[in-house]
């Protein structure tokens, strides 16, 4: 692809547009309509592709001019790409990635590598990768994430997630200033301040990023996350069988059925996130273990060791304060399930600036509306496309308390 097509260009809604930028724009048009947008590929800055450009860069939270400049680019060629690895393509591991796949062989190809275009990511393909790695200074892993694909597709990369940002990432978790919490406080005041104490720094950047008040963040991290202390190596989890069921057991499920049962099969009622029960021996009787986070942990072990393999069940595994399920991996900028799985282990930060990136991040049902929904002090609308709206008038009520405690301390 000529590097010509990443040049800054801009739409104009009277269709005038340079000759030059005739290529640019249909590449631009059909990364419109990979995110989703209805338009037609004509070359043309007409006002439907304005349209689509401009809803495009308000979800992603950029400037609202007519201009597309690396970062519109990266952010349209890149952010949507999957995260590829070896075997990916095979029909026993992820056949629904073959097009991707088959795309960066593709692009391999066009830098003069030789292979055969099969949409399975072989032994050629990742030499292939690991060479383009190293020519261009990235880790040599074989794993093609955003910045891999960056490479390939000629853009500059810029990353859209806050735990990216360096002053996110290297800066402070505690404040400035530390709250002070003796005394005949309530309970509610009393926690919120051992949790700004604990990460007020972090919170100061992600307010500055996002443009929410820091009385906001705390009060909302409080309310989902329960205002829990975190312990380094052993962050609240929860198994989820009718997750690991999806990710291994429909595969193997003879020996699924032995160890493991939820809701709404085999037998079991209730629905699927329910009745969740396992075993680890199969003399012993099935018994729950949501609530005690050693059994969690020993349901996750166990499921793991099942499968010979620690993925599937990581992905089954919501982690954290916030409890976010693992499989949103790549939603909040992770190259692997085990990275975010180890990082959150590490980290109430991370955690934290996790949350946010996938209020940020996700669809629901439109990417933005939550945040948006913080900006604008909709509580509700929040909770009911965060929480759902089985939970939102309890929910509601503790959030606007916390709310009005978290204003008290911070002013």
């Amino acid at each position: 692809m000529p590097s010509a097509t990443r040049s800054t260009i801009e739409l104009k809604s009277n269709n005038e547009f340079q000759p030059i930028q005739g290529i640019a724009i249909s590449e631009l048009q059909n990364a419109l309509l990979r995110h989703g947008y209805a338009l037609n590929v004509n070359g043309m800055g007409d006002q439907e592709t304005l349209n689509a450009l401009l809803s495009f860069k308000k979800a992603q939270g950029l400037a609202l001019t007519t201009l597309v400049d690396r970062r519109t680019w990266a952010l349209l060629l890149v952010l949507d790409r999957p995260i590829l690895r070896i075997y990916d393509g095979f029909d026993h591991v992820s056949p629904h990635l073959r097009d991707a796949v088959r795309e960066l062989q593709a692009l391999l190809i066009r830098q003069g590598f030789q292979m055969t275009l099969d949409g399975r990511f072989n032994m050629a393909t990742d030499i292939a990768v690991k060479q383009i790695q190293e020519q261009n200074g990235l880790t040599t892993d074989g794993i093609v994430n955003q910045n891999t694909w960056a490479v390939l597709l000629n853009v500059q990369w810029f990353s859209p997630f806050l735990k990216d940002i360096p002053e996110i990432h290297s800066g402070s978790s505690e404040p400035i200033q530390f709250l002070r919490h003796e005394g005949d406080i309530s309970f509610t005041r009393r926690r919120l301040a051992e949790t700004y104490n604990r990460l007020g720094g972090t919170m100061q950047h992600i307010s500055d990023t996002l443009q929410i008040p820091k009385t906001t963040i705390l009060a909302l991290y409080h309310v989902q996350g329960g205002g829990r202390r975190h312990d380094i190596g052993k962050a609240l989890i929860r198994f989820e069988n009718h997750y690991f069921y999806k990710n291994w057991g429909r595969f193997y499920p003879e020996l699924y059925n032995q160890y493991f049962r939820h809701g709404g099969y085999n037998g079991e009622p209730g629905q699927p996130w329910q009745q969740h029960r396992f075993r680890a021996d199969l003399h012993d009787t099935f018994r729950s273990f949501h609530g005690n986070l050693d059994l969690e942990y020993t349901a996750l072990q166990f499921a793991q060791k099942l499968a010979n393999d620690p993925e599937p069940a990581l992905l089954s595994v919501s982690i954290g304060n916030t409890q976010i399920l693992v499989s949103n991996y790549r939603l909040i900028g992770y190259s692997s399930a085990f990275e975010m799985y180890e990082t959150f282990q590490q980290s109430e930060k991370a955690q934290m600036v996790g949350f946010f990136d996938f209020c940020n991040r996700v669809k629901s049902p439109e990417q933005g509306i939550l945040i948006t929904a913080l900006r604008e002090e909709n509580w509700q609308k929040f909770i009911e496309h965060y929480n759902g709206p089985v939970q939102a008038d309890a929910v509601l009520t503790r959030l606007v308390h916390t709310l009005q405690e978290a204003k008290s301390l911070l002013g």
